[in-house]
């Protein structure tokens, strides 16, 4: 029976999501690190597994060229101090010698989690992305990055209105495409005001 129940659970989700899901095995038109449409090719999947597709951009699948800091993976933000309707931008970059892997189904269905700070040093995600489909799994190679673009409008349209106050983001990575949803490590931006 619950064989039945998880195989009409998995048509019914197909059925509402439509051709909008990223099926095992296909490309994605979003790339979700920018939120813009790029010609992408999924790395095939393992046999057997049902876990997030990973997405390589066709013209650069392990990132951009970016400043790295050696032996890390760092995120920086464009600004440090931005507007409530301003976009907030950030690289995010491989210091490291090897390959790590990122998830997008983030702040805006970014790689990012944008944290408002609260009282004392405690840090809020607002982590709305809306998307009905498994993360996306985006490759940074070693002294490459990710631009992530955070839209306010998307969040201010789903409710999560931007205050002021102060934010950050934060990013977590694996060093394997695969197991899904794993974060081995993750970092922090510096703060920036949001006025």
């Amino acid at each position: 029976m619950r064989r039945v129940t998880a195989i009409f659970a998995v048509g019914m989700l197909s059925a509402a999501c439509g051709s909008g899901t990223v099926e095992q095995g296909q490309a994605s038109p979003l790339d979700a690190s920018s939120g813009s449409v790029a010609p992408q090719t999924p790395v095939p999947p393992t046999a057997g597994t049902s876990t997030p597709t990973t997405v390589q951009d066709e013209d650069e699948p392990l990132g951009h060229a970016a400043a790295t800091k050696p032996g890390s993976v760092s995120v920086t933000p464009s600004g440090t101090s931005l507007d409530s309707a301003d976009v907030i931008v950030a690289v995010v970059a491989n210091g490291t010698a090897h390959t790590v892997y990122v998830e997008d189904m983030h702040t805006a269905c970014s790689i990012a989690v944008l944290e408002r700070q609260q009282a004392g040093d405690t840090w809020e995600p607002l982590a709305y992305c809306g998307a009905e489909r498994l993360p996306l799994v985006l490759a940074v190679g070693a002294g490459r990055g990710r631009t992530v673009s955070i839209d306010p409008a998307i969040l201010d349209a789903a409710g999560f209105a931007l205050t002021a106050g102060t934010y950050r983001l934060s990013v977590g990575w694996r060093s394997a495409a695969q197991p899904a949803g794993v974060v081995e490590e993750s970092v922090h931006s510096a703060a920036f005001q949001i006025d």
